[in-house]
């Protein structure tokens, strides 16, 4: 269990965090992140004393995946919920063997890129119908992305040096 410290909160949902810091009400991820959201404030986990400590990629990595849950929030709030056929299948495999053989090319050459590694994750998955086969390429392609976006947060923090073009 993570701790969350608000400094301050006004309005409606004063009385919501009151219940959570009395321990009255336990505050979900949802709660949270919709918190943080009408606050216009990110969220930063902290570890329990009890707790093991995360290395700071873990900790880094929490704050991906709670940006990307956010944006997925909002994105519903604009659009709705929507089901939406999958449309994959092996009517994708040509594009997926294309990506492929950029990304070797490229590889061989100048070097692959961030974009042709996550074209080739994301159209690997799309050629896939099985629907555990297909939730398995969608989760590899999450995780290059992801890895992508570690990558971004690194090079703006100094931590690498560019890799020119924000091709990583």
């Amino acid at each position: 269990m993570s701790q969350v410290r608000v400094a301050e909160v006004t309005g409606v949902h004063k009385n919501t965090v009151g219940r959570w810091a009395t321990g009255e009400r336990t505050p979900s991820l949802e709660n949270l992140l919709d918190l943080a959201h009408a606050l216009a404030c990110d969220i930063h986990i902290v570890p329990l004393a009890d707790q093991p400590q995360l290395t700071p990629q873990a900790v880094l990595r929490q704050q991906i995946l709670l940006q990307i849950d956010l944006a997925r929030g909002n994105r519903d709030q604009r659009t709705g919920r929507r089901v939406h056929a999958d449309g994959t299948g092996p009517h994708w495999q040509q594009a997926a063997d294309a990506a492929l053989e950029d990304e070797i090319v490229a590889d061989q050459h100048e070097g692959a890129t961030w974009a042709h590694r996550a074209r080739t994750s994301l159209n690997d998955a799309l050629r896939r119908d099985d629907p555990a086969d297909l939730r398995a390429g969608i989760l590899q392609a999450a995780a290059t992305l992801v890895a992508w976006l570690e990558d971004l947060d690194a090079r703006a923090a100094g931590e690498h040096g560019d890799q020119g073009d924000g091709d990583g």
